[in-house]
């Protein structure tokens, strides 16, 4: 009989013949598997089925009142199944050690990543997100062909993020209460997350960092912009200082008030009208003289 000795669990259309004798009649027998196709000719075609281990194919040919029979024993190898997954995915890029594979299914085979960039022991199949580069990847796990089993691939993606940066800063602070709404400026690859304060301070937007400067009251904050957890790695926080002045006041007017003065004389009044944003005043006056 010609054939393969190997044979997979659930494979179909394997071929099996013996030598074509005109007249012959050629009677199919298989155990373990079923005959597709070909029964009384010299080549059968087998479907395998699901269980592994011993099955047979015999052949029995008859020609006129001659007849001889054929044994062949199969070894019926089960294919491979498995599926792969890792917990902790998505990774954070600040993540230590290994983060190992969760196997279900045949075990022997390796692992391998796509695109490059990801860090992974072939073996164990076990992540290195810290030394890995930020993004996604698919790795696969491949068992190569063996005992009639063709090659068995499965697979499953990951993604690597990066720590994001939530450090920014208000260039222009300290500003003046008639001043442009600011924005922050990021910097070291910083990124708007949520942007708070303490009462008196208010923003345009918290998503965006822009202050209302008129809206908010003088005084000093402290900004803190927030990116929540995500894609794996943990809230990330950072503060900024801003200052908010009054209003300058405007140039005072003419003082009223007696110009000739008589020594000994006492209870002279001197006045200015308001001085627009003005909270305090402070007077000279020549020496020998007294504010009272």
């Amino acid at each position: 009989i010609n054939h393969p000795y190997l044979a997979c669990t659930g494979q179909t259309g394997a071929m099996y013949s013996v030598q074509s004798l005109p007249g012959a009649n050629d009677t199919w027998s298989v155990a373990a598997g079923t005959i597709a196709s070909g029964q009384g000719t010299a080549q059968i075609s087998v479907d395998w089925g699901l269980t592994g281990g011993a099955g047979s194919v015999d052949v029995s040919a008859t020609l006129g009142s001659c007849s001889q029979s054929l044994h062949q024993s199969v070894t019926i190898t089960l294919m491979p199944s498995a599926t792969i997954s890792y917990a902790g995915n998505p990774f954070c890029q600040t993540l230590p050690g290994e983060q190992p594979v969760t196997l279900t299914g045949t075990s022997g085979g390796t692992y391998t990543a796509l695109p490059a960039g990801l860090v992974i022991n072939p073996t164990s199949g076990a992540v290195s997100p810290s030394v890995s580069e930020a993004g996604n990847y698919t790795i696969t796990y491949t068992i190569q062909p063996s005992g009639g089993c063709g090659i068995f691939t499965t697979s499953t993606n990951i993604s690597v993020n990066a720590l994001p940066a939530a450090t920014f800063s208000y260039l222009g602070s300290p500003y003046c209460k008639d001043a442009t709404n600011p924005l922050p400026t990021f910097s070291g690859g910083g990124v708007a997350g949520l942007f708070s304060s303490t009462a008196g301070l208010v923003f345009v937007s918290p998503l965006t960092g822009e202050v209302d400067i008129a809206g908010s009251t003088e005084g000093t904050y402290s900004v803190v912009n927030t990116i929540v957890a995500s894609g794996g790695c943990e809230e990330v926080a950072f503060s900024s200082p801003l200052t908010i002045n009054p209003l300058a006041p405007s140039t005072p007017g003419v003082i009223s008030g007696t110009v000739g003065q008589c020594p000994g004389m006492s209870g002279q009044i001197y006045t200015v009208d308001p001085v627009l944003n003005a909270t305090d005043y402070v007077w000279t006056v020549p020496g020998g003289w007294t504010i009272t």
